[in-house]
């Protein structure tokens, strides 16, 4: 079974971003058609979060697909976003047991080292997490989809 995760900034929501909302679903919807059943969240704020409403709004659709949550560490879950990136999942995944600096690292090599399909959604900026994990899925020969945005887009 082929396996897709996601990437992206916490600071996306479909409220704010609702055309790229709709082309991450378009997206996820894509890779689906090509035999993409399980997805991997990283259980955060913003696309995190964002990616999981939409995996559990194609499952009630009736999408045959299987929901892994990836959490840096169990505390993680006292966050409302990610106990719902927990709640929609068939699987909840602990990357590391307690807080530390590189747990969210950790976490997104796991989801890349575990998927074939990466879908970030980026606003272009130079560092941070989004940008690690995209060039980490390039590095290790992942399949890369990159929906851009930025606050004129939409």
């Amino acid at each position: 079974m082929l396996t897709c995760c996601f990437t992206g900034h916490r600071t996306f929501s479909r409220e704010l971003y609702p055309e790229t909302y709709d082309r991450l679903l378009d997206t996820i919807k894509d890779a689906y058609s090509k035999g993409y059943t399980n997805f991997i969240i990283g259980a955060a704020d913003g696309l995190d979060y964002e990616a999981a409403y939409a995996l559990n709004f194609l499952k009630q659709l009736g999408y045959k697909i299987t929901v892994e949550s990836a959490v840096p560490y169990p505390q993680m879950l006292e966050k409302h976003t990610a106990a719902y990136s927990a709640y929609v999942a068939d699987k909840v995944t602990y990357v590391c047991e307690k807080p530390s600096a590189g747990s969210y690292l950790t976490r997104d090599r796991y989801m890349v080292d575990n998927s074939s399909l990466v879908i970030a959604v980026y606003d272009g900026r130079k560092s941070g997490g989004t940008l690690y994990t995209m060039n980490y899925a390039k590095k290790i020969g992942n399949e890369l989809i990159i929906i851009k945005y930025d606050k004129k887009s939409d």
